[in-house]
C-alpha cells in the first residue's frame, strides 16, 4: 500500500510540474478562444473585408457638382467655383481641340489640422474629361496660379485649370481634382457642364 501512495504522490508531482511554474511563467499566455482578434491574419474572411474596406478607401470618388462640396475624412473639401467654355486664349492647340474651358476649384481646411499641400511643388492634380468616354483634355499651367503651403484651419485657397478640348463635347464634363494626391484619393465631379 505505501509504494501504491508514493507512486501516486510522485505522479501526481510530474502531472503537476508540467501546468506552470517553471520558466514559462514570465510569457504572455494564449489568447482565450473567446478574445475577438482584430486585424489581418486573424481569419481569410477578416483579411478579404479588411482589403476590400482599404480598396474602397483609396477608390476615387465620384460627386456631381450639384451635391455641394466633396469632404474628405479629415475636414479638407474641394469644389468648383466656376467653369467657363470660351474661344482659346493661348496658340498651340491644333483642330479640333478650338474651345478653351477654364475650371476654378477651392480647397478649404475644416479640420482641425493644417493640411499641407505635396512638399515641393506649388500645383494639385487636375484633370478635365469630356463626352460620354472621358477623353482627357489638353491643359496648360497658369503662370499666376499656385497654391500655399499648408491650409491652416479655417482657410482656403483655389486653384484654375485652363484646358484646350473641342468646343462640340462641352455637352458633358467631369473634373477631376486632388489638394495632395498622396494623401487625398482624387474626387471626380461630375455634370460640370451645368456650371457653363
Amino acid at each position: 500500500m505505501r509504494r501504491l501512495v508514493v507512486a501516486s504522490a510522485l505522479a501526481a508531482v510530474v502531472v503537476l510540474s508540467g501546468c506552470g511554474g517553471g520558466d514559462d511563467a514570465d510569457r504572455p499566455s494564449a489568447a482565450s478562444p473567446t478574445e475577438e482578434c482584430i486585424g489581418f491574419g486573424c481569419s481569410d474572411e477578416q483579411d478579404a473585408e479588411l482589403l476590400e474596406g482599404e480598396a474602397e478607401a483609396n477608390e476615387p470618388a465620384e460627386v456631381s457638382v450639384t451635391d455641394g462640396p466633396y469632404e474628405w475624412p479629415d475636414g479638407v473639401t474641394a469644389r468648383i467655383v466656376s467653369a467657363t467654355a470660351g474661344p482659346l486664349e493661348f496658340g498651340g492647340p491644333e483642330p479640333p481641340d478650338d474651345t478653351q474651358v477654364t475650371i476654378v476649384v477651392e480647397f478649404r481646411n475644416g479640420g482641425e489640422a493644417p493640411f499641407l499641400f505635396p512638399d515641393g511643388t506649388l500645383y494639385v492634380a487636375d484633370e478635365v474629361f469630356y463626352g460620354e468616354n472621358r477623353y482627357e483634355a489638353g491643359a496648360w499651367a497658369v503662370a499666376d496660379n499656385n497654391v500655399p503651403q499648408q491650409l491652416v484651419p479655417g482657410t482656403s485657397t483655389t486653384y484654375t485649370t485652363v484646358v484646350a478640348m473641342p468646343g462640340s463635347e462641352l455637352g458633358k464634363l467631369a473634373f477631376q481634382t486632388s489638394p495632395n494626391s498622396d494623401t487625398h484619393p482624387p474626387v471626380t465631379f461630375t455634370d460640370v457642364e451645368t456650371l457653363l
